[in-house]
C-alpha cells in the first residue's frame, strides 16, 4: 500500500496515491485506496459485483421468466396490430370493388351459405339491375379486434345525384363483422339454429295455405332467388335475429298443436297464421328503393 504523508499546519495528513484524497491516519488512506475509483486495480473490475449477480441462478431464472411473459405479451400486440390492418385492407378491397359495379368478383366474397342458394348468374344479375349511386364513400370509423372476430364501425355516405343533398344523400353509420380463418379474413356464414329452422319449416307447410305459399316464399327470397328451402333459410334466419318474436312463434305453433289434437275427432278446423307477418319481410324493397350488399351476404335498401 503506498502512502504520503506531508505537514499542513503542523498536522500530519496522508494521501490517496490515486485520487489525491487527504485522509487524517495512514489507516483510513490504505482503506480508501482500496476502493478508489480511479485505482486502476478497481477500474478493471468495477463490473465484479454485477457479474456476481448475473451468475446467480435465481437471478437468471428471473430473467427468463421475465422475457418470456414480455415475449408472449409483445407477440399479442403485434398480431392484434397486424389483423388490424389487414381487415382494414379487406374491407377497402371489397368496398372498392362495389364501387366498380364489380358483381362478378365480389361473389367470390359472398359467405357459402349464401352461394349455396344463389348461383354467381342469378347475383350478377339481380345486383347490375339495381340503381347505381351517383357516389360513394365509406369512412371507418373503428375497428376492434376480439380474438377472431374483427368488427368495424363504419359510416357510409352515398349521393345518388352530383348535388347530394336532401333525399338525394344517405348516410347510415353500422358495425360490420368478419370472421378471421386460416390468414384471412371473410364475411361470416350465416347458419339458423335449428329452433329456428324447425318453426320455419312448420310455419311454411301448416300456417300458409297453397293459395299465399307463392307470395311469401317471394317475399323471403332474395337476389331473385325464388324457392321454399330458401324462404324457410331467410325466415329462420330473421326468427334468431328476434328472439322475443321466435318464443311468441313457438308459443303460437304450440297452441295450435293443441287445438288440433282437441278437435281431431271433429270436422272443425281453426288456421292459424303467424304472429310474425311472413308476407312483409324486413328487407322488402319497392320498385324506387336503392340497394346495396351488406357484406353479410344481406342487402341494405335505401328509398329515394
Amino acid at each position: 500500500m503506498k502512502n504520503k504523508n506531508k505537514s499542513k499546519k503542523y498536522e500530519t495528513v496522508y494521501t490517496c496515491d490515486f485520487c489525491g484524497g487527504e485522509f487524517q491516519t495512514k489507516k483510513e488512506a490504505g482503506s480508501h485506496e482500496q476502493i478508489c475509483k480511479k485505482n486502476p486495480e478497481n477500474q478493471k473490475n468495477f463490473l465484479a459485483p454485477i457479474m456476481k449477480i448475473i451468475k446467480n441462478p435465481i437471478f437468471l431464472i428471473l430473467v427468463v421468466l421475465v422475457f418470456l411473459f414480455n415475449f408472449d405479451s409483445i407477440k399479442k400486440t403485434i398480431q392484434y396490430q397486424l389483423k388490424i390492418i389487414s381487415l382494414r385492407q379487406f374491407y377497402s378491397n371489397i368496398s372498392n370493388i362495389e364501387k366498380q359495379w364489380n358483381w362478378s368478383l365480389y361473389y367470390e366474397f359472398l359467405p357459402n351459405s349464401t352461394k349455396k342458394f344463389v348461383t354467381r348468374s342469378q347475383y350478377i344479375n339481380y345486383m347490375s339491375n339495381l340503381k347505381k349511386p351517383f357516389s360513394t364513400n365509406i369512412v371507418i370509423n373503428n375497428i376492434k379486434i376480439d380474438g377472431d372476430t374483427g368488427i368495424i364501425n363504419r359510416t357510409r355516405i352515398e349521393c345518388a345525384t352530383s348535388s347530394c343533398n336532401g333525399n338525394d344523400k344517405s348516410i347510415d353509420t353500422f358495425d360490420r363483422v368478419f370472421f378471421y380463418t386460416n390468414g384471412y379474413w371473410k364475411i361470416p356464414e350465416e347458419i339458423p339454429s335449428d329452433r329456428a329452422l324447425n318453426i320455419s319449416s312448420f310455419e311454411f307447410v301448416e300456417f300458409v295455405s297453397e293459395t299465399n305459399k307463392q307470395n311469401s316464399i317471394k317475399n323471403w327470397g332474395k337476389y331473385g332467388v325464388f324457392n321454399l328451402n330458401y324462404a324457410i333459410y331467410n325466415f329462420a334466419l330473421s326468427l334468431d335475429n328476434n328472439p322475443e318474436q321466435m318464443i311468441k312463434e313457438e308459443n303460437l305453433i304450440e297452441n295450435y298443436k293443441a287445438d288440433k289434437n282437441r278437435q281431431a275427432n271433429t270436422r272443425t278446423v281453426v288456421k292459424y297464421l303467424p304472429s310474425f307477418p311472413m308476407t312483409v319481410p324486413t328487407f322488402s324493397m319497392p320498385k324506387t328503393t336503392h340497394c346495396r350488399p351488406d357484406y353479410m351476404g344481406g342487402v341494405t335498401c335505401t328509398t329515394y
